[in-house]
């Protein structure tokens, strides 16, 4: 265990190495990628750090505020797709921000672009942070990169309630869209996920896709927040806190359970999820639904 200085972190790390390549699955054609385990945003209902994985590393993170790095994470990609006959889009990352502070200190995100550049494998990018300079002139490399940039909403008191641990201001991520784009890259906007009676205005959304859509972004990518079970409780103090009765009205409305994981009703969903449908369309930009399996029409029912 070491602690991690400068800016990015004064906080605990666990290092750990890795000794098969179990986790890179050959026959995929998409390798997910956390090179932090744990994440310093903190978002609300935020599936992995609230334990969905079932992952020591996770636990250990909300326990002790320990972050796991798997140090030799670059090396298991780099032998990994040397011994692979296709090339994969490798994400970054599936459960964790790449760009969260402890890579400014540690650049572990940035040497996987350069291995997949290394390989010619595409990358896709997930963040609610600034990609540093470093990682943009990577990226300008790579054979066909995708970045999705996080902005959960236009106004900036909810941003800061929903990722609550950091994350970059909204007006920093529209301006982001706007440089990117025009460098010639492929921006996704994911508000994701949507929180009922939190970022669910339908005018505040609309005002937030205009804006993105100004900025040059391509689509739009969306959800309706999952909660992990036993993830409720433990937040009801800071539901109400956003707004008294808040939690009441999270019990009513998340009944439905599957497996560990409480969904909001499916009249909800779909009123939501349609909503911005329609909204979309009116600002000639594209909406893709993510995770909602059981809402595969919900374009016809909406």
């Amino acid at each position: 265990m070491k602690s991690i200085g400068k800016r990015c972190c004064t906080m605990k790390v666990n290092r750990i190495k890795i000794t098969d390549h179990s986790s890179i699955d050959p026959m995929s054609d998409r390798v997910l990628l956390s090179p932090y385990q744990g994440c310093t945003h903190r978002c609300l209902f935020c599936p992995a750090n609230d334990n969905f994985l079932e992952k020591k590393a996770f636990l250990l993170f909300n326990e002790s505020n320990e972050l796991t790095v798997v140090e030799n994470i670059v090396e298991i990609l780099d032998e990994s797709l040397l011994k692979f006959n296709k090339k994969v889009r490798v994400h970054l990352s599936p459960v964790a921000d790449p760009f969260q502070p402890i890579n400014d200190c540690l650049k572990i995100t940035q040497r996987i672009i350069n291995v997949c550049n290394k390989h010619n494998c595409p990358v896709t990018i997930s963040t609610k942070a600034i990609l540093p300079k470093s990682a943009i002139l990577l990226l300008k490399k790579n054979v066909d990169p995708i970045i999705e940039l996080t902005i959960v909403s236009i106004d900036e008191n909810i941003r800061k309630y929903i990722v609550r641990g950091g994350g970059a201001p909204v007006y920093e991520m529209l301006e982001q869209v706007r440089r990117l784009s025009s460098m010639g890259f492929r921006i996704v906007v994911r508000i994701d996920p949507i929180f009922p009676l939190i970022n669910d205005n339908p005018e505040k959304i609309e005002e937030l896709i205009k804006n993105v859509k100004g900025c040059g972004a391509e689509f739009i990518v969306t959800s309706v927040a999952d909660i992990v079970e036993g993830a409720l409780e433990k937040e009801k103090e800071y539901l109400d806190s956003f707004s008294p009765g808040l939690y009441e009205k999270y019990k009513e409305l998340y009944v439905y359970k599957n497996g560990r994981m409480f969904h909001a009703s499916r009249e909800y969903r779909l009123g939501i999820l349609g909503k911005m449908l329609k909204i979309c369309r009116a600002h000639g930009i594209m909406l893709e639904v993510s995770g909602e399996s059981d809402l595969k029409n919900f374009e016809v029912e909406a």
